[in-house]
């Protein structure tokens, strides 16, 4: 099996372009979190889907705002540069179990995500089982209507309504699909890539100017005696192995 199709298997799509060095990986305490995810998977707008499981929700509530969406625009970010396309994402979020602040911290974030520019397509809000939890939510909603900022908000009675709109095969158990997806598998995976990218743009960086000094000293005449012959190979090996140490290669190489 191909990394890429074992990659899939995880809920992995393999970022082929980075975000460059404006847009730093998310810290670890968000990434492994788990209270929102990337998986990779897509609704039937052929939106990129955000998630917000419900057995993360605890740990959401212990990370800010802004790490939330530096989260979801370092993803989208990377999408979009992937595919050389403008794609919007789609948001679901499972509040079935949520408690009262859930609410309006993950809707407050997605208000904020969508003020810098328009990046959001639709929320899929599961119902929350709680009363006093539902009629807040519902406040929400006309406050994001509201918004110039507002995005297509769709609130769900129960998990199966959610299949009408985005197909099983896209979705993970929880939300009663088939689609197979490992956290700790995602995690290490994006940072493995983020590691390799950042120390091939180092490299890309410091290319032109190892190439010109190839060039000079290609361009230098070779001896005419076998001694200065010698001398000559056994300095510019040196100088050889020098640019080498200078690129980066050999740590380019430990990163594959």
């Amino acid at each position: 099996m191909s990394q890429r199709a074992a990659g899939r298997q995880a809920g992995i799509q393999t970022p082929l372009q980075e975000c460059g060095p404006s847009a730093p990986l998310p810290a670890d305490r968000v990434l492994g979190s788990g209270a929102v995810l990337f998986p990779g998977v897509f609704d039937q707008h052929g939106c990129p889907l955000v998630i917000f499981p419900a057995d993360g929700q605890d740990r959401l509530l212990e990370l800010s705002k802004a790490e939330v969406v530096d989260f979801i625009n370092y993803f989208h970010a990377l999408f979009n540069r992937k595919y050389e396309k403008q794609s919007l994402v789609s948001v679901v979020v499972d509040l079935r179990n949520a408690s009262p602040p859930t609410p309006k911290f993950i809707m407050e974030s997605l208000l904020l995500v969508q003020e810098h520019k328009r990046t959001i397509h639709s929320v899929y809000l599961i119902q929350p089982k709680k009363k006093d939890v539902v009629k807040p939510l519902l406040k929400l909603l006309n406050l994001s209507m509201s918004c110039s900022a507002s995005f297509k908000t769709i609130l769900l009675r129960e998990i199966p309504e959610l299949w009408n709109y985005i197909d099983r095969s896209q979705l993970p158990a929880s939300l009663g699909g088939y689609f197979l997806y490992c956290h700790r598998s995602w995690v290490s995976f994006i940072k493995e890539i983020h590691a390799f990218v950042q120390e091939f743009l180092s490299v890309v960086q410091r290319l032109p100017s190892c190439i010109s000094t190839l060039q000079a000293l290609s361009r230098l005449p070779l001896p005419s005696s076998f001694s200065e012959l010698q001398y000559f190979c056994c300095t510019n090996e040196a100088k050889f192995l020098q640019l080498r140490r200078e690129l980066g290669l050999d740590e380019l190489l430990k990163t594959l």
